[in-house]
């Protein structure tokens, strides 16, 4: 029953995402504008709040359970590019690696953490934490994956790499990131009614995010000779994912230390679904969008049946 607590709030927002696309409660640009809202101000809001109000921001654990989940990602890369040439073009190779890599843990798997440690402040704050590590790292190396297939189409490849840069930079969640550690480390406290509203605004960013990701959702999208790699992409992201975390937490575990709890946040984060975020950047640098957003649909999809599997066997480790 805890497992369908945990997933069935997540699913009957997506759905009803879809549903108020299909019904044509909004019109067709809501979905792109709502998801803007999430983005740049709703979950940066949620992610300010959380780290700045954490007990400690650079503990041991934080660390320990960003480098488990950026090892296990680390491992599947060397997967995805052994097998590329069976399922992808070369020019599609970053779009394939990234799939697989980047995860939505914002949008999907901190909603997911939260509501499966709604009674505990300390694990959930920790993987706040872990973020602000996690983060910075996937888009970055978004953009060098993205580089490795970029060159062959259009633009020059070092004009793609200077604008991907300059949005690193800006980046709204990776500032929101650096702005709670800030807000922490110096011991400001912010206003009474900055706070709240604040506040206010990062307990509406799980609801709009997963409404947003439901009514951008369209099986037109996949199909076609790109089947095969978004499907294999999408596999590897949420079930070779975890599986990679769980194995390399069960060998590593007297040097990590993580405790159980911390182990099943990694495992939920690596579960999750290629990251919304992929299609946009890949559109950006020139890729193959249609399979960014293929792979993005699929592992949807196929994360609601790994995360399950997460929370119904992760718990025993």
């Amino acid at each position: 029953m805890y497992i369908l607590s945990t997933l069935l709030p997540i699913l009957l927002l997506f759905l009803l995402g879809a549903a108020l696309r299909h019904w044509k409660f909004f019109s067709g640009e809501f979905a792109l504008q709502l998801n803007r809202l999430t983005f740049w101000v709703l979950l940066p809001c949620q992610l300010v709040m959380e780290i700045s109000g954490a007990p400690d921001v650079f503990s041991g654990e934080m660390f320990r359970l960003a480098l488990l989940i950026l090892a296990a990602g680390a491992c599947v890369i060397p997967v995805a590019f052994v097998a590329r040439r069976a399922f992808c073009h070369d020019a599609d190779l970053g779009v394939f690696l990234q799939g697989a890599l980047r995860g939505n843990i914002v949008y999907v798997g901190l909603p997911v953490v939260c509501f499966h440690f709604a009674d505990n402040a300390t694990v959930r704050q920790a993987a706040v934490l872990a973020l602000a590590l996690v983060i910075p790292v996937y888009n970055v190396v978004s953009v060098v994956l993205l580089g490795l297939g970029a060159s062959k189409r259009g633009q020059p490849l070092r004009q793609r790499l200077v604008d991907a840069g300059r949005g690193l930079l800006t980046n709204p969640l990776i500032l929101a990131c650096v702005a709670g550690i800030l807000i922490k480390v110096s011991g400001i406290s912010l206003p009474l009614f900055v706070g709240r509203a604040m506040k206010g605004l990062g307990n509406a960013s799980f609801a709009a995010a997963l409404l947003a990701l439901g009514m951008s959702f369209t099986f037109s999208r996949v199909g076609g000779p790109m089947l095969r790699a978004a499907l294999f992409s999408s596999a590897l992201r949420v079930f070779g994912s975890p599986l990679m975390g769980l194995l390399l937490g069960v060998l590593l575990r007297p040097w990590l230390g993580l405790s159980a709890d911390l182990l099943l946040v990694a495992l939920l984060f690596l579960a999750t679904p290629t990251a919304v975020a992929s299609f946009v950047m890949a559109e950006q640098m020139g890729c193959d969008k249609d399979l960014a957003a293929a792979i993005v649909l699929l592992s949807t999809l196929l994360s609601f049946f790994a995360l399950a599997l997460v929370l119904a066997f992760g718990g025993a480790v």
